[in-house]
């Protein structure tokens, strides 16, 4: 695979992700402690800087998912193994940063509508989120990958 289809993919992938991440912090707000509160313009500030978080614990997961599959384009075909590993760090590094950023830096808080795990007090929606997101954003990204390599072919 040359360079740069695979600065292309690893790019693509970022944006997808980027983007189901942001429509899923947007859809949490509630969630949050004073978020529903805030002004416009400071929740869609904050969910972006959620944002960029969420999708570079992403794009490091895939990197990670990589080194296990040999192989920058190992989304298609996803190996179970690769999958797993994509999804176990992704899930791992979100609830780390979640606990620290709840339970010691108190970044931010969870409001009482926010299910939370047991013993650790990590929300069920970041959880939640890390099970759906990397999921669909693959997803995306195959289906957008594989019209890039068949453009490049051309």
């Amino acid at each position: 695979m040359n360079v740069l289809l695979n600065i292309k993919l690893l790019s693509l992938f970022w944006a997808v992700s980027f983007l189901i991440h942001f429509l899923w912090e947007m859809l949490q707000v509630p969630f949050y402690q004073d978020m529903a509160d805030n002004r416009h313009a400071q929740v869609v500030w904050t969910c972006t800087q959620a944002t960029f978080g969420d999708a570079n614990i992403a794009l490091v997961a895939y990197l990670i998912a990589s080194l296990t599959a040999r192989s920058l384009a190992w989304l298609y075909p996803v190996s179970r193994r690769t999958l797993l590993v994509y999804l176990m760090v992704g899930l791992l590094i979100t609830v780390f940063f979640e606990y620290l950023a709840t339970e010691v830096l108190d970044r931010w808080t969870y409001s009482a509508q926010m299910p939370t795990l047991p013993l650790i007090g990590t929300g069920l929606l970041p959880i939640l989120q890390w099970l759906v997101v990397p999921l669909l954003s693959l997803r995306m990204t195959q289906l957008l990958y594989l019209g890039l390599r068949h453009k490049d072919r051309k």
